[in-house]
């Protein structure tokens, strides 16, 4: 598991999401509160010490441990290169990426993405883009949440001048494997 980075940044991810939601006390505060009411209301038996001294201390260092250590994957989104000359008909685009970056799209496609840096910290990026045209060609670059959400600051405009030749598919494709009499 730790050795894949997609599933070390879903790790990650998800104590992000604990860290702003359930752990935050603008999320915990309002639900203790009213917990504490119906007590109240109910005559039931407790102690307010406990809730204001134990509870809401415990839960503030739980999420700022766990903010602790999603700390070293708040790398900033970055394109390594967004301007360049190239006679390869795919070239390769990287760069660095937070830990909520889930997928990127290039001009609306989704592109697969391979995750890479150290074992625990997986914040580089790169992809496999194919050259369509001659010349001057110019993406858009967009990165999403794992709910799809864009995120915001994240647009990043690629100027690849292709001087090679275009290829066609026919001379592309790969038969790698042939079953012509299969059992099943």
């Amino acid at each position: 598991m730790y050795n894949t980075p997609e599933i070390v940044r879903a790790y990650w991810r998800a104590f992000q999401d604990i860290v702003d939601g359930p752990l935050s006390l603008s999320y915990l505060d309002p639900l203790i509160d009213a917990r504490t009411a119906a007590f109240r209301a109910n005559n039931v038996n407790y102690n307010p010490a406990v809730i204001t001294g134990q509870i809401r201390p415990y839960i503030t260092a739980r999420q700022s441990y766990l903010a602790g250590r999603l700390a070293p994957l708040a790398a900033n989104f970055n394109v390594a290169v967004t301007d360049f000359t190239t006679s390869s008909n795919i070239v390769t685009i990287s760069g660095t990426a937070p830990i909520n970056v889930k997928f990127i799209e290039i001009d609306g496609i989704r592109y697969p993405v391979a995750w890479s840096g150290p074992q625990t910290l997986p914040t580089g990026w790169s992809l496999r883009l194919p050259m369509n045209t001659a010349g001057l060609n110019s993406f858009t670059l967009r990165a999403f949440d794992r709910l799809g959400a864009e995120i915001p600051g994240t647009t990043r405009t690629i100027n690849v001048n292709y001087t090679g030749v275009i290829e066609g598919p026919q001379t592309n494709i790969v038969f790698n494997e042939i079953m012509y009499n299969a059992l099943v």
